[in-house]
């Protein structure tokens, strides 16, 4: 397969800080865990080729840039355009032990949609191997419009 038939995508996470997204990003890309809490300082950008299936046809190959970035209020302010700006998909995390991340993502939504337009969202629950600390029951999750 020649780099023409490879594709770009990128795909950006957003939530607030300390919520798992440099984790997922971690696991997904080097299958790889650390516990230990390291913050985000700006923006951090990972690649991974992967192949996508495609019903009836051959697999596709994607290069697929994930962008990580912190999660503290002013950045969304500061970099936001750039960051989200020809995104093809967004990873909300939430952390299921600290319900105010899951309406935090709601000005995420907010922010992201009048940059990236209709995109696809995927929201990701964390947290939930965390025996000692109370989890979102499952009433209090809401539809995303």
């Amino acid at each position: 397969m020649g780099d023409l038939d490879v594709m770009k995508a990128k795909l950006c996470l957003a939530g607030a800080s300390a919520v798992g997204k440099s984790s997922l990003i971690r696991r997904y890309v080097v299958n790889e865990f650390d516990d230990h809490y390291t913050a985000t300082v700006g923006t951090r950008v990972s690649k991974k080729q992967v192949s996508v299936p495609v019903k009836g046809e051959e697999p596709v190959m994607v290069n697929l840039m994930v962008w990580d970035t912190m999660g503290q209020m002013g950045f969304r302010e500061l970099l936001q355009e750039q960051y989200f700006q020809g995104a093809q998909g967004i990873l909300a995390v939430a952390d299921m032990t600290r319900p105010e991340t899951l309406d935090d993502l709601y000005v995420w939504f907010d922010q992201i949609h009048p940059i990236s337009g209709p995109i696809p969202l995927v929201l990701a629950a964390t947290m939930s191997d965390v025996p000692q600390e109370p989890i979102l029951p499952v009433a209090y999750y809401r539809t995303i419009d």
